[in-house]
């Protein structure tokens, strides 16, 4: 029995070493070919492994990092159908929210603000039950970079979620999320001496958001012009 376990993750990791030499020599289609195949090996024979959430959110990290969103959607899912592989709560509850703040962005790129918008809401959701079920902890043993990383965390979905308001055109809606954020940030001590560079970093990504926009609608008119020539 052992000896087969050891077998399975040996092909595992020769799986994994192939895929980063695939990737080495450009062959990114072949690279993404071996890693799923790791994968799905991983899940097969070690369904009950964390590693699961970690190989998937890799995957999906890599689709995205292509611009693969359609493609790295199932694998962001999958992992956040296996959270709870991670038994430390807040561990767990800051993977939740990393997953679904990248779901949310996937769901944007694809074109459904909707579903982009539903997911920023879960991450938002998530984090305030957490802090909510930590107030009332009285465990101390928590280390600051675990909590100082869940708010840092919490404040890319918040970026991330004020873009696709401004985006949406609701202005409001845009002001009360990017108040929430600088909240958050001048309340967590690690983050408090940041708020002047979040908030340039809100202002750029905005901008950059119109700039993208402006193009696709450039875009968008010169093909439907080709259509008529």
């Amino acid at each position: 029995m052992k000896e087969r376990e050891n077998a399975d993750r040996k092909k595992i990791r020769f799986l994994l070493e192939l895929s980063q030499l695939s990737l080495e020599k450009g062959e990114i289609e072949q690279s993404m070919r071996e890693r799923k195949e790791a994968y799905n090996l991983l899940k097969k024979k070690f369904p009950h492994d964390k590693s699961v959430v970690a190989m998937a959110m890799m995957i999906g990290a890599s689709y995205e990092k292509t611009e693969q969103f359609e493609e790295a959607i199932p694998f962001y899912s999958d992992a956040l159908e296996n959270i709870t592989l991670e038994t430390r709560m807040v561990q767990c509850e800051d993977l939740r929210v990393v997953l679904l703040d990248r779901l949310g962005q996937c769901y944007k790129q694809t074109g459904d603000p909707v579903a982009a918008e539903k997911h920023f809401k879960q991450a938002i959701e998530a984090y305030d039950q957490l802090k909510g079920k930590l107030a009332l902890s009285s465990d101390s043993d928590l280390e600051a970079s675990i909590l100082s990383k869940f708010d840092e965390d919490i404040l890319n979905v918040f970026l991330h979620y004020t873009v696709l308001l401004t985006v949406l055109r609701r202005p409001d809606d845009a002001t009360q999320t990017r108040r929430r954020l600088a909240t958050i940030a001048r309340g967590s001590p690690q983050l408090r001496g940041q708020v002047a560079r979040i908030n340039r970093q809100v202002d750029d990504y905005i901008a950059l958001e119109k700039i993208r926009e402006e193009r696709k609608l450039v875009e968008t008119k010169v093909d439907e012009e080709s259509d008529f020539v």
